[in-house]
């Protein structure tokens, strides 16, 4: 479909709505984004995790909800609602659209120094991120990703992606964020914007690392979150894909040691993080 027949998503999806906790504080020196999905109002082990290690580390942190469900999103851990924003939208765009919603919506979080853009696609944190996030705030590249990947282009993968020192701001970027637009598919979405975010931040002149690089888990071409799973949990990755535990492809011939390998190395049942 031609980009002129496909709408942006800051028209198609309107505000996002607070729907618990505190508004963002967009000021904030440091700024984690979290995108969450699901059709129950339940939120994961692995998703409230996740936010309680942003918040611990010191980041103002951002739940932003595109469930389909209608009940308010439930929280087991009912303190950390205290300390983040709850904010929900419709379900449109897929994981970009909501980090382009957030964006739109709350232009100041670009001027950060910190900001990462998180989605909940992965299990865990089966252990503390804190050396992960310490690292990115090191790491001297202006973009960050917690993996990288060559599956179809070299580029970091979309899980987790750090921002540093403003560059958020810069013309490209907002360009790039403001043009999200309402895809088809999610291959549609990884093509255009996982991809595409990677090839511009090069062309650009931008210069991007990954935490985990595709080579410590994988050959060229594969994917590390899937194919080298087992890997990079050797190397530290404390997660590991959702998909591998609820519909694991056929290429990953070992995803049925998933289970097995969580409960050895850190003592949990998967099953009670997805």
């Amino acid at each position: 479909m031609r980009p002129s027949r496909r709408p942006l998503v800051v028209d198609a999806a309107g505000q996002l709505q607070l729907e618990q906790g505190r508004p963002i504080r967009s000021d904030s020196g440091s700024v984690a984004v979290v995108v969450h999905w699901s059709d129950r109002p339940a939120v994961s082990r692995s998703a409230q995790t996740l936010l309680r290690e942003f918040l611990d580390a010191g980041y103002a942190t951002a739940f932003v909800s595109a469930a389909t469900c209608d009940e308010p999103l439930q929280f087991s851990d009912r303190d950390l609602v205290d300390g983040i924003a709850v904010y929900r939208r419709p379900n449109v765009g897929y994981d970009f659209g909501s980090w382009a919603s957030f964006l739109a919506q709350f232009p100041a979080t670009r001027e950060a120094s910190r900001v990462i853009l998180a989605n909940d696609s992965l299990l865990g944190p089966f252990a503390s991120i804190r050396p992960v996030l310490d690292a990115f705030d090191a790491c001297p590249t202006d973009i960050w990703g917690i993996t990288g990947t060559t599956q179809d282009a070299a580029h970091v993968q979309s899980h987790m992606v750090g921002y540093k020192d403003g560059v958020l701001t810069e013309p490209a970027l907002r360009r790039f964020w403001r043009g999200i637009r309402v895809e088809s598919s999610k291959r549609d979405l990884i093509l255009r914007y996982e991809i595409g975010l990677s090839r511009l931040a090069l062309a650009e002149g931008y210069v991007l690392a990954a935490h985990f690089p595709w080579n410590w888990a994988t050959s060229l071409g594969q994917n590390p979150t899937s194919a080298g799973w087992r890997r990079l949990i050797m190397h530290g990755f404390p997660f590991v894909k959702r998909e591998l535990v609820l519909r694991p492809p056929p290429e990953v011939s070992d995803a049925h040691d998933v289970a097995d390998v969580i409960r050895q190395r850190w003592g949990q049942d998967v099953l009670e993080w997805v």
